[in-house]
């Protein structure tokens, strides 16, 4: 592949992430992509309490929520079913009291994960935002609700930067150690229109270069990798928007270099092997053959986690049931 590209690099952050090491990963689909292959990897992670969400003020807003307990849970009604105006479609009830219990207990979660997390991933799609008539903050889901109930604007990357400074404090009062990763997604909104999608990137990194001057905040160029870097329709799912599998894993050996020491990054290997002799699709379950397979990767699984007990093996075993 390395023929395809052209590529840079940029240095190692510190500290570097060891196996047991808290991760937290918020916000667009992209960060989902770059979870489950921490996940797979044994990286202990945690991921999107909220469904996928690609307004940075949005994220803010979930995280302020979750570390100063708030109980406020703003609501809409769509046919019988109750979505919550900060959350994804996935975060639902079929009663007001459900949608608040699940939306209050992701708060404590993410509350609890943020205590002790080495590093937070915030991942931003898009400066659009929809704002409800008689709310002065961007809804980060519409819910498919009529267009008439919104008035849409374009963060701009002031407005983004003053509510991360509110933020940062927050989570470095709760945690001082904690390190906060900013990227943009290089998903295109082609909805908004092409220049109109390009705008709204600019605006997210205009935002990320202030963010990035305070203190336990970097930047990670996903976007310029798979722009600049990966410029081929040839690494790019169907719809020409999503990055396929090729761009996603181009994508995770930036961030192993980046933030991985050689004999963790040669863990995590071995940890895949696992997971896809564990997750191999076989035809025949009865035969002598595929027992034995699946006999040898559990026994591999077995002495990895006793070697190395820090491993999490939640995911993994999980998709194995």
């Amino acid at each position: 592949m390395e023929s395809f590209y052209s590529s840079f690099e940029i240095p190692a952050f510190e500290p570097s992430i060891e196996l047991g090491d808290g991760l937290i990963f918020m916000g667009s689909c992209f960060s989902d992509e770059m979870s489950k292959k921490a996940a797979s990897s044994g990286l202990t992670v945690f991921s999107n309490p909220f469904g996928t969400v690609f307004h940075p003020l949005s994220i803010f807003k979930s995280i302020s929520d979750a570390l100063t307990d708030s109980i406020e849970v703003a609501f809409c009604q769509k046919d019988d079913i109750y979505f919550h105006w900060d959350s994804s479609g996935s975060i639902y009830g079929m009663t007001p009291n459900e949608l608040k219990e699940k939306v209050l207990a992701s708060r404590y979660n993410l509350k609890d994960k943020l205590k002790t997390a080495k590093y937070l991933f915030l991942t931003f799609g898009t400066a659009r935002a929809h704002y409800l008539q008689n709310l002065d903050f961007p809804v980060a889901n519409c819910h498919k609700m009529p267009r008439n109930l919104f008035v849409e604007k374009q963060s701009n990357a002031d407005e983004i930067f003053t509510t991360f400074q509110i933020i940062h404090k927050q989570l470095l009062d709760y945690n001082p150690s904690l390190q906060i990763v900013l990227t943009v997604s290089p998903v295109r909104h082609l909805r908004d229109g092409f220049i109109e999608n390009n705008r709204s990137k600019a605006k997210l990194i205009l935002a990320c270069e202030q963010m990035e001057k305070l203190q336990n905040v970097r930047y990670f160029p996903v976007y310029e990798w798979v722009v600049d870097s990966l410029r081929d329709y040839r690494f790019y799912k169907e719809d020409g928007v999503h990055p396929n599998a090729l761009a996603i894993q181009f994508i995770w050996k930036k961030l192993e270099r980046c933030l991985f020491k050689a004999d963790t990054i040669e863990i995590m290997q071995q940890v895949r092997k696992v997971e896809q002799g564990l997750t191999h699709k076989v035809l025949y379950l009865e035969s002598r053959q595929v027992k034995k397979h699946f006999e040898t990767v559990q026994l591999q699984q077995q002495q990895l986690a006793k070697a190395y007990p820090a491993i999490c093996w939640d995911s993994i075993l999980g998709k194995n049931h």
